[in-house]
Order: structure tokens, then C-alpha cells, then sequence
């Protein structure tokens, strides 16, 4: 038996079997590949947080019922960008929605963080635009 292999500059496709392909999402086999991708993504998260060597967890909630997943991903964006301007942050990440339908960030970081810095931050981010009263101080940092 012989075997022939070379290398093609571009990839043309996978080849037709003649089936017709269903749509996304109007899989027969739909609950069993939301299962699978639910696995894997799982799987994805605990490699991140065992590279990272994390060890803690933070939660990032909104007061007011969030259910505008750009606006949360925004507030995100910045709040990652901020902590990256005051130390090195290494994160793992994750959206989730609440019984309420709220949308809120679970992050988990490799050691101890300063709450101070992360409820200033957030908060900061919180009040910029959305008429949000500027909390007390007291509020602020009980911990």
C-alpha cells in the first residue's frame, strides 16, 4: 500500500456529502450539543484558573436589574483596563445571569486583592454616566 501526502496552499473545504446541513440551533441532536459545548467550556475555564494559580473569587453585581449584555461587557472592558493601570491583574472571567435576569461577573485572580481598589473601581465605573449617587465612604469600603 502506498500513501501519498503533500500540503495545499489553501484549505478548499470539507468535501459534499451530498446532505443538506441543518441551520444553527435546529439541530435533532441540539440538547446533546449544548451539553458537550457546556463540558468543554467548563473544562477551558478550570485550565485557565489552574494556569493563572488562581485562588480567589470576586463578584461584580449591579444593583439595578442589568440585562443589557453590551453595556455590561463595556463596563467590564474598563474595569479590566483600570485594574491593569494600577497592577499586574490576572483573571479568569465568566458573564452569568441571575434568577432575576441580572447580569453579573464572576472573576477568579491568584492571590490577595485589595477590595478598596476593586469596590472604588467598580463603583467609579458604575456612577460614570448613569446618574448613580456617589456612594459614602463608609458604604464604600465595609468590607
Amino acid at each position: 500500500m502506498e500513501v501519498t501526502v503533500c500540503r495545499e496552499k489553501h484549505f478548499i473545504g470539507p468535501a459534499p456529502t451530498g446532505e443538506k446541513r441543518t441551520k444553527r440551533g435546529e439541530s435533532e441532536n441540539r440538547e446533546r450539543n449544548e451539553s458537550v459545548a457546556g463540558r468543554a467550556a467548563k473544562k477551558r475555564g478550570r485550565q485557565a484558573c489552574k494556569t493563572i494559580g488562581a485562588d480567589r473569587m470576586i463578584t461584580l453585581t449591579y444593583r439595578a436589574n442589568r440585562t443589557n449584555r453590551e453595556t455590561t461587557l463595556t463596563h467590564w472592558d474598563r474595569f479590566r483596563r483600570s485594574m491593569r493601570k494600577h497592577k499586574e491583574f490576572h483573571y479568569v472571567a465568566v458573564i452569568e445571569e441571575q434568577e432575576r435576569g441580572a447580569l453579573h461577573f464572576h472573576v477568579a485572580v491568584n492571590g490577595r486583592q485589595s477590595y478598596h481598589l476593586l469596590r472604588s473601581i467598580w463603583y467609579r465605573l458604575l456612577r460614570k454616566g448613569n446618574g448613580l449617587p456617589r456612594p459614602r465612604s463608609e458604604t464604600l469600603f465595609r468590607v
